[in-house]
């Protein structure tokens, strides 16, 4: 929805944060604004997700749930077998990025 916001805050609250939650954000968002984020604890509002290619789409609340049934009907209409398929891969490949966090203990 357009209200929606994101943050993450462990330099708010003085906890560190996990090094693959680190990472997950950085395959995803740009690193300035990841570092911005972790850094500052400021709140990222849903038109800049959006910008960072971090939100698929913003969405109206009362268009919310017939929004979120179109995107399923679509994935539904799809090759069943394929879309398994390349959900794995993606799974995969997405693990592969990912740190130990031994390395930064």
């Amino acid at each position: 929805t357009p209200d929606a916001t994101f943050a993450i805050t462990p330099a708010k609250v003085g906890l560190p944060y996990h090094a693959s939650g680190m990472a997950h954000f950085v395959g995803v968002l740009p690193v300035h604004v990841v570092k911005w984020m972790f850094f500052s604890s400021s709140v990222l509002s849903a038109e800049e997700a959006h910008r960072y290619g971090f939100l698929n789409a913003i969405v109206p609340p009362d268009e919310l749930s017939a929004k979120a049934s179109e995107m399923a009907a679509t994935i539904a209409s799809r090759a069943p077998l394929v879309v398994t398929v390349l959900k794995k891969q993606l799974r995969q490949l997405c693990a592969t990025a990912n740190l130990s966090p031994d390395i930064f203990e």
